[in-house]
């Protein structure tokens, strides 16, 4: 009895360690695989999105830019950075000169995470850099 009532516990802490209540298999419906116990690392897919408002103004196009935005955690204890899609837009923005906006905006998220000691997520936005040439 003392063996099952072990094993029972041991499988109860995992599940609440891996996070099994986001789903297996899929998440937000891309695929995904829950953050692994002792390391993990991957992307996870995102959303597409055109950002028409930004298009009714008459642009140029500057080029294909990507960005990131980064938020880590120790020990499930202690949380800092902006992982925010404004953050990793900007940062994207700011690698071409004279850019105001991103088109064909596409997001992704990466995780890195060692024993729950160590966890890093980070937001990636890829775009095409636009300036307005209607000088509003």
């Amino acid at each position: 009895m003392k063996k099952f009532l072990f094993a029972a516990g041991g499988v109860m802490l995992l599940a609440v360690m891996s996070g099994c209540a986001e789903g297996i298999g899929v998440k937000e419906g891309f695929g995904h695989a829950p953050l692994g116990i002792i390391y993990s690392h991957g992307i996870q897919g995102g959303a597409t999105e055109p950002n028409l408002e930004v298009i009714k103004r008459p642009y140029r196009h500057l080029g294909r830019v990507s960005g990131d935005a980064s938020q880590t955690n120790i020990l499930f204890l202690f949380t800092g950075g902006n992982a925010s899609i404004e953050k990793a837009q900007q940062d994207a923005l700011s690698k071409v000169k004279g850019a105001d906006a991103l088109i064909n905006r596409n997001f992704d998220v990466s995780h890195t995470m060692l024993l729950g000691i160590f966890t890093v997520a980070t937001l990636q936005v890829s775009g095409d850099a636009i300036k307005f040439t209607d000088n509003q």
